[in-house]
């Protein structure tokens, strides 16, 4: 089976993680025993022989680390890799944020919806930083998509059985309906978060409608008079209306001023990503939590 974060699974085998206990940790689904040998296999095929020595090994840190951040660099997951203690370095906010929204069940099954919609770059970074009240950036969204949501990995049939495989009756029906590809406004209609729409964004979407509405009656082998006359004539008062209508000037966010704050998810600051951290041993910290009153 593939998997949206399939990156980050191979990096966790890449670290020696057992991966079905990090995996339950997240509420995700465990892989199966055949999916992890392979990976292991596939990844001492293209590994430098620092980490093909570790992944035989039984030491818990890499003994030399020649070669390593440029494999995983060839991989995708090169940041993962370079905030473990042989590296040394610091954790980037992007990847903090990133980790943050992919630990928590609910901000995870959110965001997925977020970039499952037909939102631009643009609008997609200004909802999700107004619904998860944090820095959201661009490069945020792009590690997060490339690392743990590469949606465009899987085919409809390796998503049908991600999706039966999920653990809550929440993540296979919200999932299932970001499979349709709904507008950024129908993801907030089903999360429950209020937004509205300006006049102009209505007349477009209505004149819209009605010209694909005419079209398809034309189109039909003995077309409806009726039916062409009926959309056709809405077409037009659409497209009347949206000509003498004056828009407002856009707010520089981008998203409606009623929206920010309402519904945000609390996610709490995770300082590093450590192997205590990923196999939940004693002294990491545990995933955050929602706030109690959130609505689902």
């Amino acid at each position: 089976m593939r998997y949206p974060y399939e990156r980050f699974l191979r990096f966790l085998v890449s670290r020696k993680v057992d991966v079905n206990q990090a995996l339950k940790r997240y509420g995700l689904p465990p892989v199966g025993g055949l999916w992890e040998s392979g990976c292991r296999t596939s990844i001492k095929a293209t590994a430098p022989y620092a980490l093909t020595r570790h992944l035989d090994s039984t030491d818990q840190v890499l003994l030399t680390v020649e070669g390593v951040l440029d494999w995983a660099e060839q991989e995708g997951f090169r940041l993962l890799w370079e905030v473990q203690p042989e590296f040394g370095r610091e954790m980037p906010a992007a990847l903090d944020v990133a980790i943050r929204i992919f630990a928590n069940q609910r901000a995870r099954l959110r965001m997925a919806l977020f970039l499952f919609s037909k939102a631009t770059a643009a609008e997609l970074v200004d909802v999700a930083a107004a619904h998860f009240d944090m820095e959201i950036t661009q490069e945020v969204v792009d590690l997060y998509r490339r690392v743990f949501w590469d949606a465009g990995a899987l085919t409809r049939p390796a998503w049908d059985r991600l999706i039966d495989s999920m653990e809550t009756k929440e993540d296979r029906h919200y999932l299932a309906l970001g499979l349709d590809n709904p507008t950024l406004e129908g993801v907030q209609c089903l999360l429950g978060i209020k937004y509205s729409l300006e006049p102009d964004v209505v007349l477009r979407r209505l004149m819209n409608t009605a010209i694909e509405q005419y079209d398809n009656a034309m189109k039909q082998p003995i077309p409806s008079a009726s039916d062409a006359f009926k959309w056709g004539e809405m077409a037009k008062q659409a497209a009347v209306a949206l000509a003498a209508h004056t828009p407002k000037k856009p707010v520089e966010t981008g998203i409606p001023k009623d929206f920010n704050g309402l519904f945000t998810v609390q996610i709490s600051k995770s300082n590093h990503i450590s192997l205590a951290d990923l196999q939940g041993q004693a002294g990491g910290p545990q995933p955050p939590k929602p706030k109690p009153d959130e609505a689902p």
